[in-house]
């Protein structure tokens, strides 16, 4: 991923530790700007990106938590890692990471388990960031709820749903658009 480079606690310590000291009648060692100093035992490694949780609420149920913990693991990093998953969110102006975690997770409601979670397995409004998480979460694998999870982050950033605007996607449309994109 070039450009950055990490330090390795390890070999610093050691190249320190190990550096001769000048004695009497040795040539003085050149001497180098701090940056320079260290930049000779920096390693070229990966990019470390900062990690992102997800904001789940205290009533949620532990096994619920669970599923979305992981889910939401997936979800960040198929954003970060796939172009065209990333691009789902480009193209409505938004980060996909900042929209998963921006996102405010709730058990959904009595009602909406007797409800809309018959057909949905979470329920965000469009521009909103609460998602309502269905109970049946915790009986689907978690790469299928990652879709769901990026499905609801992109109703946060804005993507509108048939039927509530005739001109876009219905649910499953955007979950076969999300499946496909993301490489799920």
């Amino acid at each position: 991923m070039g450009g950055r480079f990490l330090l390795s606690a390890a070999v610093l310590t050691s190249a320190l530790m190990t550096c001769p000291l000048a004695t009497a009648g040795d040539e003085p060692a050149p001497v180098l700007a701090p940056a320079e100093s260290l930049a000779m035992y920096a390693t070229a490694g990966p990019v470390v990106q900062d990690p992102v949780e997800p904001w789940i609420h205290h009533s949620m149920p532990g096994c619920m938590r669970e599923k979305i913990l992981v889910s939401f693991q997936i979800a960040v990093e198929r954003v970060r890692e796939v172009p065209e998953c990333r691009d789902l969110f480009t193209k409505l102006g938004t980060d996909g990471v900042e929209m998963l975690a921006n996102t405010l997770y709730f058990p959904a409601s009595p009602f909406h388990q007797t409800s809309r979670c018959r057909h949905a397995f979470a329920l965000t409004e469009v521009g909103a960031p609460t998602t309502w998480v269905c109970r049946k979460v915790t009986a689907h694998c978690e790469e299928r709820v990652a879709v769901a999870l990026l499905h609801e982050a992109l109703h946060h950033a804005g993507l509108n749903e048939d039927p509530c605007n005739r001109k876009a996607k219905c649910s499953g449309a955007i979950n076969t658009m999300v499946a496909r994109s993301c490489g799920f």
